[in-house]
């Protein structure tokens, strides 16, 4: 099992700099979670050849 932490992110993954003290902007995918995701996607998606 691995753990990763997500600075000032929420449960959806998201950050939200107002929350945060910053100034207001859309709910953003919290920084390197996306790139996190498609590596484990492609990672545990590669067929295998025979």
């Amino acid at each position: 099992m691995t753990v990763r932490v997500f600075p000032a992110a929420n449960h959806m993954l998201r950050t939200l700099p107002f929350v945060a003290g910053g100034k207001w902007d859309w709910p953003r995918a919290a920084p390197g979670y996306l790139e996190l995701l498609t590596e484990w996607v492609l990672e545990h998606s590669q067929a295998t050849t025979r």
